[in-house]
């Protein structure tokens, strides 16, 4: 797969407004409009709120990724916007999904003693949760992060062992205050992808082992396997989808979340609030990851 350089074009973008029939609205925790997606003259556009409008052809096929943009902001912005937000979407619409959450890998090594990327495990959850900061954690005590707030998931190729895989692209752990005052790191605010994140992001997908769903608030830790009729609702629940109006995409989406509820194992992760028990999130996951391999 390969991202072109975002391309900044002048031109009068359609106008995309919550109640246009062709028109997605996506929304934030709080209930306001964040980005609006449609399809029009063989394009998807989608705007993003703050950014810019972006438009990437609708008879692409996720091999290429070519993206044009009507900046709205300043350059920082809109390219971070482009490939946190525009970039998944892109993939979603040309066949991928898209799982809301972050996703993290245990680095294995060859027989040779050469690092490879390890299998991965997708975290879950509703914004807020804690998915970045529990990678963030992770990745402290040597786990890899490969991606934060969109998972793409990609079904391997014909003969390959691996049937799901996760495609990583760029991106940047994103923490709430709270936790960024915890690891003495940068907030959410001051965190941006920028333009040579694409040259730093593995190309190569990487081996989904597990999907783990979290609930945060619970009285003790524990971890749960789900069947596949309880995953699929669940992981549905997660999704990204640039539009639910194209009937064949939208089976094609069904069909693809029944296959991995069906495939890959997801497990629910239940533990208390609080910056203490982060230790024994680690220790869960890292548990599972190595139980995976």
């Amino acid at each position: 797969m390969l991202i072109e350089p975002l391309n900044f074009i002048a031109l009068e973008p359609p106008a995309l407004r919550r109640g246009d029939p062709d028109t997605t609205v996506w929304t934030d925790n709080l209930g306001a409009d964040v980005a609006y997606g449609a399809t029009r003259g063989g394009w998807h556009w989608l705007r993003v709120a703050g950014a810019g409008s972006y438009r990437f052809p609708a008879n692409g096929s996720g091999r290429n990724i070519v993206v044009d943009v009507v900046p709205e902001n300043e350059a920082d912005l809109v390219v971070d916007s482009f490939y946190r937000t525009v970039v998944p979407m892109a993939l979603q619409a040309y066949g991928h999904e898209i799982l809301h959450g972050s996703a993290v890998a245990l680095a294995g090594e060859t027989s040779g003693g050469e690092a490879t990327g390890g299998q991965v495990v997708a975290m879950c959850a509703a914004p807020g949760t804690g998915k970045s900061t529990i990678a963030f954690a992770m990745q402290r005590r040597g786990a890899r992060a490969v991606a934060d707030d969109a998972v793409v998931i990609r079904r391997g190729e014909h003969g390959e062992q691996w049937r799901h895989q996760v495609q990583p692209l760029p991106f940047a752990l994103r923490l709430r205050e709270a936790s960024a005052d915890h690891f003495a790191s940068p907030a959410k605010s001051e965190v941006l992808v920028g333009r040579g994140a694409a040259v730093e992001a593995p190309s190569e997908p990487l081996p989904l082992a597990a999907v783990v769903l979290l609930e945060r608030g619970e009285s003790s830790l524990t971890l749960t396997p789900l069947s596949a009729a309880d995953a699929f609702p669940a992981l549905l629940s997660q999704s990204y989808a640039f539009t639910m109006t194209d009937g064949r995409r939208k089976r094609a989406m069904m069909a693809n979340f029944i296959g991995l509820a069906r495939t890959v194992p997801v497990y629910r992760l239940a533990y208390p609030s609080g910056l203490e028990h982060l230790d024994a999130i680690c220790a869960a996951m890292e548990g599972l990851m190595r139980a995976a391999d």
